[in-house]
């Protein structure tokens, strides 16, 4: 800083090739001759690219100084390396989980990432960004995002990509999930002797590989469930055998499917005949 009196220094920038240069940035001044003003440009900048600078003073009663010499320096061609290992799955009615691995750090142009950008398509064509989730300082953090906003019975396509000030990454793997199956609706639950009570549903589901069957003593309740049997898909009845005479179980029925189950169906009690 050669001047006594600015008020502010003008930033001017050209890419290399260019004839013409733009101002950029003004950078308040600091009184007296001898300071050192320091500028760190990350505006608009391409990877790989050549950028001219030069700087010129300026104050309200005098104007503009005359230009400073004129100075280069190369962006680097580094770009933000993109996420890696996603993964998904569904884990109630209306959420998927979502985690990956974050492959980038500070050597890139613009710093390490910002954060990460999600997407999600219901086709494998056309995405659109749900959510931008905030990064983490390094490199091989496991990142997640919950998506609550998932249909039942639907399939999702998910992708994810770094970002910081100037620039995105490539996108990770593209990770595909079927969410839930749907509960069977209309369940029924009736005696039909002293020691067996009878079921029946409405299957609502197209991809159940079968219904698990869940059973409590005594009238619906939020504790006490256990699983008792497992029938296959497309099957809507079932007896329970060997139970107590004149005893009230209640009943509950999942859809299952590689490994995940719907969300319970209605809950229905019926009571075992007595003796006569």
């Amino acid at each position: 800083d050669n001047s006594e009196d600015e008020n502010k220094f003008k930033i001017e920038r050209r890419m290399e090739g260019d004839l013409d240069f733009v101002q950029i940035y003004s950078v308040d001044g600091v009184p007296g001759k001898g300071n050192t003003v320091i500028y760190a440009d990350n505006y608009s900048l391409t990877p790989g690219t050549t950028y001219i600078y030069r700087v010129r003073a300026h104050s309200m009663l005098g104007g503009d100084s005359d230009y400073s010499n004129e100075a280069s320096a190369e962006t680097t061609l580094t770009d933000l390396k993109p996420p890696s290992l996603l993964s998904a799955a569904p884990i109630s009615a209306t959420t998927v989980i979502m985690s990956w691995t974050d492959n980038s750090g500070e050597e890139v142009l613009g710093g390490e990432e910002v954060g990460f950008k999600v997407e999600r398509s219901e086709d494998g064509e056309l995405y659109i960004q749900i959510a931008t989730v905030g990064g983490a300082e390094g490199i091989g953090n496991v990142l997640t995002y919950y998506d609550t906003g998932v249909n039942l019975e639907t399939i999702y396509y998910y992708r994810v990509r770094a970002y910081n000030l100037i620039e995105h990454s490539g996108y990770s793997n593209t990770e595909v999930v079927m969410t839930l199956p749907n509960p069977p609706s209309q369940l029924e639950a009736w005696g039909i002797s002293t020691t067996q009570i009878e079921l029946s549903w409405i299957d609502e589901s197209n991809i159940e590989e079968g219904f698990e069957i869940y059973r409590r003593k005594g009238t619906c309740s939020s504790s006490g469930w256990e699983q008792i049997d497992r029938v296959g898909a497309n099957v809507t009845s079932y007896v329970d055998s060997g139970l107590a005479l004149w005893t009230t179980y209640s009943y509950k029925v999942k859809a299952y499917n590689a490994g995940f189950s719907s969300p319970y169906s209605n809950c229905d009690a019926g009571t075992t005949k007595g003796p006569w």
